[in-house]
């Protein structure tokens, strides 16, 4: 890897600057794992609207509960830098994608028997026009 930096020595030592390429590229990716992942591109609202920023603080939330639960499930220094890797956070956020929405809408603690009522309710439900 060729690292360039306008700063001397006498400033910045190599494994300083070696050492801060990786926080940076480590950065990058978790932004390009949170788009790509959360779909933000897809947010449907006009951009710098209220409903936008509903949205993108909400992926971030959605984000950060999964960050937490993978700590708690592999243990607070998974994912550090200063270990070897043992796996990408898309790989696991991948994993767990199908445990979010249950988290988040709390459906894991829905009664069994009131699911018939659900589905009755919104089969009568007006359907809007397009």
């Amino acid at each position: 890897m060729l690292v360039l930096t306008t700063l001397s020595p006498a400033v910045l030592w190599a494994q300083t600057v070696l050492g801060l390429s990786r926080c940076r590229w480590q950065v990058a990716l978790a932004i390009k794992q949170w788009k790509s992942g959360r779909d933000v591109d897809a947010l449907r609202a006009k951009a710098h609207s209220p409903l936008a920023e509903v949205g993108l603080h909400g992926k971030w939330l959605d984000a950060l509960l999964l960050a937490r639960r993978m700590r708690r499930r592999l243990g607070d220094r998974w994912g550090r830098l200063e270990q070897e890797r043992l796996a990408t956070w898309g790989r696991v956020w991948g994993r767990l994608k199908d445990a979010r929405a249950p988290m988040m809408t709390g459906a894991l603690l829905w009664q069994e028997e009131v699911w018939e009522t659900c589905l009755k309710v919104l089969a009568e439900r007006p359907r809007r026009r397009q």
